[in-house]
């Protein structure tokens, strides 16, 4: 355990490995042997570690919360996703869980369901900046995808609260212009459109989009020009 505070796994990896050669030791020693894996980069390892662990009587909420965050490392989502919401069933007020949970959904692609999930986790840990941080990042998912389904209303409400609750970016700021074109909001659309040219630059998409609001407000000469 001092290994491993000492972040030296390689150390505690060993150290674990020979208790548990010796006479199988407490099952804790395989949870702990599984972080030591997953922190070197050995995740599938790490997962035989955690069922070992759970074979022996260990907690299940902690062998599928880790188990679920190597999967994520090995880039399986959805096995994450599956395991994560079994650990989510023991500790249903767990917004570590909660947290993992939404952001493996949001890694499977399901931003809606992710929404929810984080929703959850912020109001059972509302301090917690990691996890607030993911639900803003589902929201920006999700209204995107509301936006290329034809809601630009829905879209630009989710844009609107991320961004004002601190979503940083230029991808955001983009999207809120288009959903503002897209209502009709011209004027506004060209607001966002000069906000995010000044801190991107002058790029040709963020151009049309300028171009595209000047024309709609019959400012032709100035839409051309662009």
């Amino acid at each position: 355990m001092r290994a491993g505070r000492e972040r030296d796994y390689p150390r505690a990896a060993k150290v674990l490995t020979e208790l548990l050669a010796e006479n199988d030791g407490p099952p804790e020693a395989f949870l702990l042997l599984g972080r030591a894996r997953h922190a070197m980069g050995q995740h599938g390892a790490a997962i035989l570690a955690y069922q070992a662990y759970l074979d022996r009587g260990g907690d299940a909420a902690a062998a599928f919360f880790f188990s679920g965050r190597s999967f994520l490392a090995m880039g399986l989502p959805a096995r994450a996703a599956g395991v994560i919401q079994r650990c989510a069933e023991l500790s249903p007020d767990s917004a570590q869980c909660l947290g993992l949970l939404g952001y493996a959904l949001l890694r499977e692609g399901r931003a809606s369901k992710a929404v929810d999930v984080l929703m959850r986790a912020v109001e059972l840990a509302p301090e917690d900046a990691r996890i607030y941080r993911g639900y803003l990042n589902a929201l920006f998912v999700s209204a995107a995808r509301c936006l290329s389904a034809g809601d630009a209303d829905m879209a630009l409400q989710m844009l609107s609260f991320a961004i004002d609750n601190g979503l940083e970016g230029l991808p955001p700021l983009i999207y809120r212009a288009k959903a503002l074109f897209r209502l009709g909001r011209w004027e506004e659309a060209l607001e966002a459109y000069d906000l995010v040219i000044s801190r991107s630059g002058p790029d040709a998409a963020l151009l049309r989009g300028k171009a595209l609001s000047l024309g709609a407000l019959g400012r032709a000469r100035e839409a051309q020009a662009l």
